[in-house]
């Protein structure tokens, strides 16, 4: 009777699978290498994984962070998710209050509720405000838009909806925090 450990392995990388004892396993390095324990197969090598890393940071596509909905139904599916967005986080914070944690982690989320509530009902201001602000305050250069000219209390408030980051950074970093402290304490 044969007492060595066995387990399964793969006979083929992608194949079948076979019984191999642990001795045997110890003299192949791996299921997808060479006995020069190059890989042959599976995960790309370390040299792979950097030369795609430096061709990402140093050949980057646009980014194309503005995103433009398409006639007016893409920007009310636009609007009502942001509602639907901050109903939800309005009730979850309306539970957390009603229930009144007060453990750590809880005071950071509470912010982190508020931030988001804020960030949307901006955002849908913002929106709606970019449909009344007439097209001449937009100063282009050939096909972008270089700057924005403030000449009243409309356009001044658009402009502060376009600086919505001074929300979700915030916010991020209360949600964070609040993540922290509850995996410390569990």
């Amino acid at each position: 009777m044969n007492l060595r450990a066995t387990q399964l392995s793969p006979s083929r990388p992608g194949r079948s699978w076979r019984r191999e004892s642990s001795t045997g396993l110890l003299r192949k390095l791996s299921w997808g290498q060479s006995q020069s324990g190059r890989s042959t197969r599976g995960w790309p090598g370390a040299s792979t994984l950097l030369l795609s890393c430096l061709l990402l940071l140093l050949l980057p596509a646009p980014a194309l962070a503005v995103q433009i909905h398409g006639g007016a139904e893409g920007l009310v599916s636009h609007q009502i998710g942001h509602l639907l967005f901050l109903t939800g986080m309005g009730y979850l914070l309306w539970r957390l209050r009603r229930r009144n944690l007060q453990g750590a982690g809880w005071r950071p989320f509470r912010l982190f509720l508020c931030c988001i509530i804020l960030w949307n009902i901006t955002t849908i201001t913002g929106h709606w405000l970019d449909e009344i602000i007439p097209p001449a305050r937009f100063l282009r250069n050939g096909s972008m838009i270089t700057s924005f000219r403030v000449t009243d209390l409309p356009d001044l408030l658009f402009y502060a909806t376009r600086l919505d980051h001074f929300l979700l950074v915030p916010a991020f970093l209360f949600l964070l925090s609040a993540l922290q402290r509850w995996s410390r304490h569990t």
